[in-house]
Formats: C-alpha cells, sequence, structure tokens
C-alpha cells in the first residue's frame, strides 16, 4: 500500500496536506486522506484513457489562467466542486493554492447517457455495439489498422454503431469493414441528442468555451493513450463528431503532443469548418487520410453554414489535389443550382429530382447525413428508399 512518508507534505490548520504539484502554475494539495484514491487513478491513467482523463482534469486545476476569480482568490476562501465523469472533486482556493478537499466517486451512469469507447461487432445482419466500456482503443491484428468512429446525431449506440461503417468504408476502401459474423470496429459514443442540445454542445466544442464537454476531454485522453501505444488507428469523424474531435485536438496541442503520424483521419459530412479542425490535426502530426472529407454538397449547413464549400476546395489543395480543387467549386454550383445529372431523368423533371434533394437534404439534414451522398440522386435514395449511398 502506497503511503505518503516520501510525498512533501504541508500542514494548515493542523490537516496533513499532500503535494500533487508545486511551481509554475498554482500549488495543488490534496488532503493526506484522499491521496491514496488519486495514487490509485494515477497507475490506472497508463492503461484507462477513463482514469488518465480524470487525472489530467483535476491535474489542470494547478493551472493559473489569472482569471479574476483567480485573482480574488488569492484572498478569500473560495469553496467549489469540479464535477467529472465518475468523480466529484470538491476544492478550496485558499491564499493562491488549490486544497483538494474531497475526492467522491459518484455513480455510473447508464451506460447508453455516458459517452466513450464502445466495441461494435457484426451479428447477424446487424452491427451492435457492446453494452460494456472499454478501457482504451483495443489494438489489432499485425499490419492490420484500427478503425474508430466518432459518430454525430443519434438515437442511441446502436443506431450510431449501423450507420458509421458506409463511412468507414468510403473513406478506408482499402481497408473497408466486411459485414461477416464477428467483424468489428470501435465507437466512440458521441451521446449528443436533440438539435439544441447537441448545436450547444457542438459551438462549446468548436469554439472551446469552458474548455469544451466531457466527451472532447474524454477523446483526448483516448487519442494520446493510443499515441503512446503506437497504434495505427484510422479516424472517422462524422457530423457534429468533428467539433468533439476538433476540441479534442486543441487540448492536446496545448500539452505540447505531437507526433501522431500513426493515426489518420477521415471527416465525414462535418457540420463545422473542416479546415479549421485540419489546421489543428497538423499541429499534433497526425495525418489526413488519402481520401481526406466527403460532405453533402447539397447540405446548407455543411457548405455554407460551415464554410466548407470554400474549405472542401483548399483542403483539396493543400493535399496537392489542384484539379479537384479548382473544379470542385463549379460543381458543387451546379449541384446546389439542379444541374448535376439525376439519372433516369431529363429536363424539367431532373430540376425537380434536385430541388427534391435539396429540401430533404436541409429539411431533413438528421437523416440524409447519415448516408454518403455525391449527387442528388444518393439524397433521393438515402432519404426516400432508404438505400445505402457510397
Amino acid at each position: 500500500m502506497t503511503t505518503t512518508a516520501n510525498i512533501p507534505f504541508r500542514f494548515i490548520n493542523g490537516v496533513k496536506w499532500a503535494y500533487l504539484h508545486r511551481g509554475a502554475g498554482r500549488n495543488l494539495l490534496v488532503r493526506e486522506k484522499d491521496y491514496q484514491l488519486f495514487e490509485n487513478i494515477t497507475k490506472k491513467a497508463a492503461k484507462n484513457y477513463r482514469q488518465h482523463y480524470l487525472k489530467t482534469q483535476i491535474m489542470g486545476l494547478s493551472a493559473n489562467n489569472n482569471s479574476p476569480a483567480n485573482l480574488i482568490s488569492r484572498f478569500t476562501v473560495l469553496k467549489r466542486k469540479l464535477s467529472l465523469m465518475g468523480m466529484d472533486v470538491h476544492y478550496e482556493m485558499r491564499g493562491g493554492d488549490i486544497l483538494i478537499t474531497q475526492l467522491v466517486i459518484t455513480p455510473e451512469q447508464p451506460v447508453n447517457n455516458t459517452p466513450g469507447l464502445r466495441q461494435v461487432v457484426y451479428k447477424g445482419r446487424n452491427w451492435i455495439a457492446d453494452d460494456k466500456q472499454l478501457d482504451k482503443i483495443p489494438s489489432s491484428q499485425p499490419g492490420k489498422p484500427i478503425h474508430v468512429g466518432i459518430n454525430g446525431l443519434a438515437d442511441s449506440a446502436d443506431d450510431a454503431a449501423d450507420y458509421m461503417p458506409d463511412f468507414i468504408n468510403y473513406g478506408y476502401p482499402q481497408d473497408a469493414l466486411k459485414e461477416t459474423e464477428n467483424e468489428s470496429y470501435t465507437l466512440f459514443y458521441n451521446t449528443q441528442q436533440g438539435f439544441f442540445n447537441a448545436d450547444w454542445q457542438c459551438i462549446q466544442d468548436s469554439t472551446g468555451i469552458r474548455g469544451g464537454t466531457r466527451s472532447a476531454r474524454l477523446l483526448a485522453s483516448a487519442i494520446r493513450l493510443a499515441a503512446r501505444e503506437k497504434l495505427p488507428i484510422n479516424w472517422t469523424v462524422h457530423e457534429r463528431g468533428a467539433a468533439i474531435f476538433k476540441q479534442a485536438l486543441r487540448l492536446l496541442a496545448k500539452q505540447g503532443v505531437s507526433g501522431l503520424s500513426d493515426q489518420q483521419v477521415f471527416y465525414a459530412n462535418p457540420v463545422i469548418n473542416m479546415e479549421l479542425v485540419d489546421k489543428l490535426r497538423r499541429q499534433v502530426g497526425m495525418r489526413l487520410s488519402e481520401k481526406g472529407h466527403v460532405m453533402n454538397e447539397l447540405s446548407l449547413h455543411q457548405g455554407a453554414v460551415a464554410g466548407n464549400w470554400i474549405s472542401s476546395s483548399a483542403m483539396l489543395w493543400q493535399n496537392g489535389d489542384k484539379g479537384n480543387a479548382i473544379a470542385r467549386p463549379v460543381l458543387t454550383v451546379a449541384t446546389v443550382a439542379g444541374l448535376a445529372s439525376t439519372p433516369g431523368a431529363v429536363g424539367a423533371a431532373a430540376y425537380g429530382l434536385s430541388g427534391m434533394a435539396f429540401l430533404g437534404a436541409n429539411l431533413f439534414a438528421s437523416k440524409t447525413n447519415r448516408g454518403v451522398i455525391n449527387s442528388p440522386g444518393d439524397a433521393l435514395n438515402h432519404y426516400f428508399f432508404n438505400r445505402k449511398t457510397g
């Protein structure tokens, strides 16, 4: 059993406190009675991304950001609580130091309400998400890449598990998943549901407000542990999942993480500006997949609001595909204007079907965003006939 015999400590008002951090930023101390719990978290953090997340958040309390609250706390005692996934951290800001008064383990939430890593397995004729959370991204057979998907809006983990393979296979055709018994991939389940709630969380992660969401902080820990093991990961980031991914990369960049060349990413129907995400991707040294991205050219949210009609061409140019970078804007205008060809339709019928596809892509985005949409015909097939596209 670990003791605090060799741990730096000090007495404050007759209470013994162990140092967790001294030096740059603020001193961080915890009551001696809770030091063992923190030590257990530290030991597990090397192999469990959720424990790594807890440790990172607790140690982050020592950061000195010179906020008004921090300046005031140098002269007053402010009692606060940091609510984490699986733990509440009660602390005081006293004399410029952070004193953790209590670490409280909280009950686990139902797995379908909890973001994080889940194993997905093909059984029967469906992709099924395991009910148990993974401790980390599992390794694969030698020479075989590891697919990890981050979903956008989904009704449940099984819902996300079912539609993500289409994007994974489109982004990585050379390593496509097969619909054979016990084929598997890993899902970082994004629990965001409901447009208003999901959009607010998307804004939080896209802008970094208040450090982003818990999901992004968990994902940052999962990426970091995978990097330590040099796992060859193919990330497929879908829709609002791009915001979670962006904030995770932002957090890693702030921590000085780089050299993630064993990992690569494919953006699928992102609803935030993917060029800004890609800037952070380059900063941490992660690779862009050969296909790079796919987006629904009919979507005003993906194209105009997120700015991806422009960013799509910019990313193609940066990756050396200058021909498509120049042609993409022309094709986009043609598609949105209803001029793109629709199989089996000519003249007014083509315009009519294109118009229906355009309305469907924007009025029913929660459905059409789940498919690979490369033409108005794809949008119609996916929305009206529930056929897989891509």
